[in-house]
């Protein structure tokens, strides 16, 4: 037997078992589609749990059905309301963007007040006062003028930018002015102290030299006021002194003219 003839008988043996192995698993793992044995004519096996499930699935398919019905009804009227709550929303920011619009707010209704309400309603009314805004037959919030805390309505936007552009420029002022003044202070402290180059002695350096000499100026005054005593005492007793040399002389002219004595009194 050529090398080709057994070749082809391999090839052959290998084929039937694979074919073998085929059909044996086709039959291990067939499925009934057959009828029932015991009943000619009815479906059996698969067929007939195949149709009971179907039987079963049609019994719930009703409640399903309306559900998905009330779900579509729900689905299309909350379109229609978001269309609606679009609309509401696009109609608020585009007064909001309006230059002399006035701002509105969502009106919030007034919890009714209980004559004698305990701590825990107490804490409910005013965790509830401000969260719970009146709606309109649409369910849609209603809008009220805006207003401050004190109660005062709001003004636009376009008047709140003007007053803004005001204070903005009575702080740019205020700002020059404060850059001024600082600049100032600036050039009056660099008085104060003493300048290296060039030299140049501060106001405080000058102030502490005026104040060392007129600490001295004070003490030699001191020092000098027994000698002004002493002088002035002295200068009273030379005036004294002269007072009664000038009397002597005017005794001594008297005394010469009634003696007739020609004396030429000569004055250094």
């Amino acid at each position: 037997m050529t090398f080709l003839g057994k070749l082809f008988v391999l090839a052959t043996v290998a084929l039937s078992l694979f074919w073998a192995v085929a059909a044996f698993g086709m039959y291990a793992s067939s499925v009934d589609w057959g009828y029932a044995r015991d009943k000619p004519g009815t479906p059996g096996g698969v067929i007939a749990e195949k149709e009971k499930e179907i039987s079963e699935q049609k019994a719930m398919q009703p409640d399903s059905e309306s559900a998905w019905l009330y779900a579509a009804a729900q689905l299309h009227q909350r379109e229609e309301e978001r269309r609606g709550d679009r609309k509401f929303s696009a109609d608020e920011l585009a007064n909001n963007e309006k230059e002399k619009a006035k701002p509105r707010q969502v009106k919030l209704r007034d919890l009714p007040e209980k004559a004698k309400p305990n701590e825990k309603e107490k804490r409910e009314i005013e965790a509830n006062r401000n969260t719970l805004a009146v709606l309109d037959p649409a369910g849609r919030p209603v809008m009220e003028p805006a207003v401050d805390l004190s109660g005062k309505p709001l003004d636009s936007r376009s008047e709140y930018e003007k007053n803004l552009t005001e204070v903005q420029k009575e702080n740019a002022g205020l700002l020059a002015d404060l850059e001024k003044e600082t600049k100032t202070a600036i050039a009056l402290t660099e008085e104060l102290i003493d300048q290296k180059t060039p030299f140049r002695k501060g106001l405080r350096t000058q102030l502490s030299e005026e104040r060392e000499k007129r600490e001295g100026i004070v003490e030699e005054q001191r020092l000098v006021r027994p000698l002004l005593v002493n002088t002035e005492v002295e200068s009273g007793l030379l005036d004294k002194r002269l007072e009664g040399l000038q009397q002597r002389i005017e005794e001594l002219k008297r005394y010469m003219k009634k003696r007739k004595i020609d004396v030429v009194l000569s004055k250094r």
